[in-house]
């Protein structure tokens, strides 16, 4: 039987704690809606000071976690203790020793989440999570979206554990994993790098009617090339020059379906000087030449 330590029971002002039923999961929880993705306790504890756990054999679910305000740790088993601040998140996985707490001066405000499911593994390995790993800063505006996403989960909640809501509450969990997981590149280490990256794509958004070369992105992102290739290519699947073509294309698509632009005008509009080259990248990706596009019928 697993046990918990408790250093001090919840009860903080203000705070939102919801634990789902065990029986409500055993008549409900094979709903096509909500046994993939599901949460099983859910809350928020506002300047938690005290608030600390071990728990000697883990828990059954990943447990998410985003600081919104003050500082705290954790531990993974024998691991090493990490430092967790405001805007930072982090997931500890299934099954594992760990522990965490607010710290002593400027204890935490937290979201939090107990995760299971037949999908749950798949949000943190297909996103290389790293989860046990280090805090990921998402920053301001993520942990903005993601705070309110909590708080759709608690707030529906609070209301009542009925099926429909929680059906809503497995929708917006994915809502909020996808966030989490995918929109800053995956819960990992390395975020100081992993913006740097972004700081690339950006730039390639920036330019794709000119540009770039490898040697000029990778300066940008302050990496050597080989490096640069290999951290972009992990946080996208695609290698940089890959990457800046295929916004290429995406953009053209746009031309081809929202302007009256020649595919010669469409070609020098992307970047490209040779508007046959453009047709061969063209249909390479998509699989059909520019004008085929352009008469396809969408919406």
């Amino acid at each position: 039987m697993k046990t918990d330590v408790i250093q001090k029971k919840e009860g903080f002002a203000s705070q939102k704690l919801i634990v789902i039923p065990p029986a409500f999961l055993e008549e409900h929880g094979e709903h096509p809606l909500i046994r993939s993705l599901y949460a099983t306790d859910i809350g928020y504890f506002p300047k938690a000071r005290y608030h600390n756990r071990t728990r000697p054999e883990g828990c059954g679910a990943y447990i998410v976690m985003l600081c919104e305000e003050g500082s705290g740790w954790y531990r993974i088993g024998g691991g090493k203790t990490q430092t967790v601040e405001r805007g930072q998140l982090f997931v500890l996985p299934p099954d594992m020793e760990h522990a965490y707490g607010a710290s002593a001066e400027n204890p935490w405000s937290i979201y939090w989440v107990h995760v299971m499911g037949s999908d749950a593994p798949a949000f943190f390995t297909a996103a290389d999570s790293g989860a046990g790993g280090n805090p990921v800063q998402v920053g301001y505006e993520k942990a903005v979206k993601l705070a309110g996403l909590f708080n759709e989960c608690t707030d529906i909640l609070l209301k009542g554990i009925t099926a429909d809501h929680m059906v809503y509450v497995s929708q917006t969990l994915r809502h909020l994993l996808g966030v989490a997981c995918f929109l800053h590149g995956g819960l990992q280490p390395g975020s100081e790098r992993g913006q740097l990256i972004e700081e690339t794509v950006q730039l390639m958004n920036d330019r794709v009617g000119s540009t770039l070369t490898l040697k000029e992105l990778a300066e940008a992102a302050r990496l050597s090339v080989p490096h640069y290739v290999q951290l972009f290519k992990t946080r996208t699947g695609y290698t940089p020059i890959d990457f800046y073509l295929r916004l290429k294309i995406q953009r053209a698509c746009q031309y081809l379906d929202m302007t009256d632009l020649t595919l010669k005008q469409i070609a020098g509009q992307v970047g490209f000087s040779d508007p046959y080259y453009f047709s061969r990248m063209f249909r390479k990706m998509m699989d059909m030449s520019p004008s085929d596009y352009r008469k396809t019928k969408k919406g």
